[in-house]
């Protein structure tokens, strides 16, 4: 067998990094996905708790007015997920190696 030359074990070593590093960005993304989509899941299921609650209550104007209050409060904290989560993986994704 020939000795393999000392640039080839060099690229192989260099390649090998950059597939590690690479690896641990896609994990960090992937964690940072499976995070936003387990805190808007809690958002949905929080949100259709309080309709069905109150979904007996809905003619009472102070009712209603609570209810859109709670739903404008439940997409503003969705976009700031969603917002949060789209920094972090650009951030992940863009940093040098």
């Amino acid at each position: 067998m020939r000795p393999v030359p000392g640039y080839i074990c060099q690229f192989g070593a260099a390649f090998a990094q950059t597939d590690d590093d690479i690896k641990s960005r896609l994990d960090s993304v992937s964690e940072t996905v499976k995070a936003a989509k387990d805190r808007l899941a809690a958002i949905k299921a929080d949100h259709q708790m309080n309709q069905e609650r109150l979904a007996a209550f809905t003619q009472d104007p102070e009712v209603t007015a609570m209810l859109a209050e709670l739903d404008r409060a439940r997409v503003q904290e969705c976009a700031n997920i969603v917002e949060s989560a789209q920094t972090t993986m650009s951030t992940v994704m863009i940093r040098p190696t």
